[in-house]
């Protein structure tokens, strides 16, 4: 992946958090995997191309691997240096700790709306619908938010398009989210 290729980094939040492979409840366990290969590895573009092709049979295209491996790195999670992909900081802390509370921090502070997602759910049963509207997002996004938000544990599908937190999710909101002295 060219250096032009890669995200910029303009200390603003990215809008899409960019679903991974292996299902939506499952990204945090496709992520770990990601960087038990990239630890052990250290491959370089194509090699890691293809550990995803074999690895996950619903891969659509090189293209689709490249904007999860642009996430990735935008979220430091993997670095790229000459070819060859190594841990970034964020996934030497995840390795190191295994935590869903290492990713949930990640994400809600360099993704748009992780934190007021879960803090809509911590509140009670929602409807995608009704987060599309509150946070000016459309379904991708929001669906996509959640799915990571499930896969951490902090979310539960109740049924169709309503969601909820759970108790590890609302564990996670209470003592990492920002107080809002605003009202």
């Amino acid at each position: 992946m060219s250096n032009a290729s890669k995200p910029k980094e303009t200390g603003e939040k990215i809008e899409v958090a960019m679903p991974l492979f292996g299902g939506g409840d499952a990204y945090l366990e496709t992520l770990k995997r990601v960087l038990e290969f990239v630890e052990m590895a250290s491959p370089e573009e194509q090699k890691l191309i293809q550990w995803f092709k074999t690895s996950f049979s619903n891969v659509s295209s090189d293209y689709s691997i490249h904007r999860r491996l642009q996430f990735l790195q935008s979220l430091r999670f993997i670095a790229e240096e000459d070819g060859v992909f190594t841990l970034g900081a964020a996934g030497r802390r995840l390795r190191a700790t295994e935590s869903a509370d290492v990713v949930y921090n990640i994400l809600k502070s360099k993704v748009t709306a992780v934190e007021e997602i879960l803090g809509y759910l911590c509140r009670g049963q929602v409807e995608i619908e009704t987060l599309e509207n509150a946070l000016d997002h459309d379904y991708d996004r929001v669906k996509w938010k959640l799915n990571w938000l499930r896969s951490l544990g902090f979310v539960n599908q109740v049924n169709g398009e309503i969601y909820i937190a759970t108790a590890e999710g609302q564990d996670a909101f209470r003592v990492y989210s920002e107080p809002d002295f605003s009202h």
